[in-house]
Parts: C-alpha cells; sequence; structure tokens
C-alpha cells in the first residue's frame, strides 16, 4: 500500500511543467490581444481627430506556488487478531499562478520621435522586395505622389480617402503597379574616405582605441591594401521605384522620406513617404470612410472587394458577422475588426490583419533604429 503512495505522489510532480508551458502560451496570446487592442483603440482615436496614446506591457511576471501534502490515517486498537482498520494515505497537491503585469507609457522622447518621423525609404525598400503585397505598401507608408511635367507644374496625387485627390491616387497606383514588374533598389551610394591612411603594426595604443570608437559611432574602417587602414564615410543613394511597361521602357520614379526643402527635376515622379504615426491617422480616416459605408479596397479587376482595413463600430453596422478579430469598448461604444459575413464563401481577402501586423512591425523598427537584413537569396511570397 505504502509503494502505490510513492507512485502517485511522483507522478503528480509533472503538473507544474505542464502549468508553466500552458502559463507561457497564455501570456504570449494576452501580449498579442493588447498590442491588437492599443493599435484599433488609436485608429479610432484617430478617427475621431482624438490624441494618441500608447502603452506596452513592459514586464510580465508570474509567482508559482506548488505545494503537496497527504492525510495519514492510522488504525486504532485491535479486534481479535487483527487492526479494526487499516493504513490509508491520501496525497493532495495544488498549483497556482500569480500574474504580475507593468502597463508603462510610451512617452520618452525616442518614442515620440520615431513615431513622428517618416519612415526612410529602405524601410519600404525591405519589405518590397520581402514579397509584401505592393498596393499595400504604398497604400500604407506613402502619404502622396508628385509629378513634375516639362513646364515645371508639379501634380500631386494625395492619399487620403477624405481627399478629392484620392481617386487620382488609385488610378497612380494601378498605374505604377498593375501588370508591371517594379523594383525598388538604392543607386548612386557609396564610400567616401576621410583622412590619412594607417599602418595597423606601427599604430599606438591611443590610436588604435580612437578608431574603435570612431567606428562604433558609425563610420567604416577599411583596408586599402599594404597592411593599411582607412576611415570611410557610407554615402547613402536615392531609392528608385523602377516600373517597366509594355514597351519595357522603364520609368523611374525617386522614392523620398521628406518633401520639405527638397526639389525634383522637370519630367520626374516623386514618392513621398508617411511617419508611423502617419499611418495611424490614415488608418483612422479609413475608418470615418466605413462608417459611411465607404469601404477602401485594393483588388485587381478580378476581386474588387480586397479591403486593406475594414473596422467599425457595431451600432452602424446592419450586417451579422461572425466572432470578430478585435474588439475595444471606447466611450461607451463597442468597435470591431470584423470577420467574414456570415454565409458567405470564398470571399476576397480582408487585410485588416495583414494590416495591423505591418503596423506594429514599423512602429518597432522605428523605435530600434536598427537597419533590416539583407535580403539573401530568393524571396518567397507565400504567405503574404
Amino acid at each position: 500500500m505504502l509503494s502505490l503512495s510513492i507512485v502517485a505522489l511522483t507522478g503528480c510532480a509533472t503538473l507544474p511543467k505542464e502549468q508553466v508551458a500552458l502559463g507561457a502560451t497564455e501570456y504570449n496570446q494576452t501580449l498579442e490581444k493588447a498590442q491588437n487592442e492599443m493599435l484599433l483603440l488609436n485608429i479610432v482615436r484617430a478617427s475621431k481627430r482624438y490624441p494618441m496614446y500608447f502603452t506596452t506591457l513592459s514586464d510580465m511576471k508570474e509567482t508559482q506556488t506548488y505545494g503537496m501534502s497527504g492525510d495519514l490515517v492510522l488504525p486504532f486498537g485491535k479486534v481479535g487478531n487483527g487492526y479494526n482498520g487499516a493504513y490509508s494515505l491520501t496525497p493532495k497537491a495544488n498549483f497556482s499562478l500569480s500574474p504580475v503585469y507593468t502597463v508603462a507609457p510610451l512617452t520618452s522622447k525616442d518614442f515620440i520621435q520615431g513615431m513622428l518621423a517618416p519612415i526612410k525609404p529602405e524601410t519600404l525598400a525591405y519589405f518590397w522586395e520581402q514579397g509584401w503585397p505592393k498596393e499595400m505598401l504604398l497604400y500604407l507608408i506613402v502619404s502622396k505622389i508628385e509629378e513634375i511635367n516639362a513646364n515645371g507644374k508639379t501634380t500631386s496625387y494625395l492619399n487620403y480617402p477624405n481627399s478629392n485627390q484620392f481617386s487620382d491616387f488609385q488610378k497612380k497606383v494601378k498605374e505604377i503597379i498593375g501588370g508591371h514588374e517594379c523594383k525598388l533598389s538604392e543607386s548612386g551610394g557609396g564610400e567616401d574616405n576621410i583622412g590619412p591612411q594607417i599602418e595597423m603594426r606601427t599604430a599606438n595604443p591611443d590610436q588604435l582605441n580612437s578608431l574603435i570608437e570612431i567606428q562604433k559611432a558609425g563610420m567604416l574602417l577599411k583596408e586599402v591594401g599594404n597592411g593599411k587602414w582607412q576611415l570611410a564615410s557610407k554615402r547613402k543613394g536615392k531609392y528608385v521605384l523602377s516600373c517597366a511597361n509594355e514597351d519595357g521602357v522603364a520609368k523611374l520614379m525617386e522614392v523620398v522620406d521628406n518633401s520639405i526643402g527638397t526639389s525634383i527635376p522637370e519630367k520626374s515622379t516623386r514618392i513621398i513617404l508617411r511617419s508611423p504615426e502617419g499611418v495611424i491617422y490614415y488608418l483612422g480616416e479609413i475608418l470615418r470612410a466605413a462608417e459611411e459605408n465607404k469601404v477602401l479596397a485594393i483588388g485587381n479587376e478580378n476581386c474588387k472587394d480586397e479591403t486593406l482595413f475594414f473596422a467599425r463600430s457595431k451600432k452602424s453596422d446592419s450586417e451579422t458577422y461572425g466572432k470578430p478579430y478585435v474588439e475595444i469598448n471606447y466611450e461607451g461604444e463597442s468597435y470591431v475588426i470584423p470577420r467574414l459575413k456570415t454565409g458567405t464563401s470564398e470571399p476576397c481577402p480582408n487585410r485588416s490583419m495583414h494590416t495591423l501586423s505591418l503596423v506594429s512591425l514599423l512602429i518597432s523598427k522605428q523605435q530600434s533604429g536598427s537597419d533590416f537584413p539583407p535580403s539573401v537569396g530568393v524571396v518567397t511570397t507565400i504567405g503574404r
């Protein structure tokens, strides 16, 4: 009887590992839910022209409590030649998790600057080469397209749903992307040598330490031959979107992150990018349009209902949807990113959650300030 009781206790010892694994995935899902709801909440605020506020779950901890106990029942007295009872051991195990969350407001100077700074052309180029949908990238990240004709006149195509130029922007996107092979790459970059050449074998420790610190600050240290090295600065080139037309003639469009104080030559096109804050404001404009039963479609001729982003308040929704992807309550009203309409089959893609994933990456990229890894080999578009 006693040996069986020990086996039972040993079997119960595996319980905490299972609970810890379950707790880890639940925390991950909690983070997912919190971030998606925060993004939707700020999109709703943007649609109302309200200030945006950002927070993050900066720390998630748990206190684990695991205990074991047992009740041992002993016999009492004798009846004849035997005992008037039997030994019994009743094991008990208990396990509990006490989660602790730290919610931090994102109000630092670095965060605000990252949110307001225009997205860099190299960031757009990275997602472009990674196989993200081209129309999706252009609608979300591009604020406007400007063209200069031979007479020096500028024509602007503003990318906002409630702008009277928006339909022209949509036509321009179809003109750029429709049936054309487009590449976005850097041209004209290089390196500029700085200072004298240094021979490492004869350099003193102070010189070597200075070179190391300068390199950490972002300068390049390259070998120029004969055991000599020289500092150099990387010269950024221009990012150009090149799209070939039906005749194979490529149209070049420069991609810039800021149009203030810059000029472009005649007979040229410039694509101007917006900031992460501008992306969220843009999605708020789409939400405003959806409240007026206008949905931004980015699909091709066979799928005009492919939507970039679709969210709306429940009270304005006269149609029946399944369980929403994301739902929040704000000012006494529920807002949702709905799933498919009930009863529909093989609908056109709804890019809403795909869009949120890109926005989340853009915000994180702006905060880190680090470069994306270079694209290597063949880029697959599966899953995009």
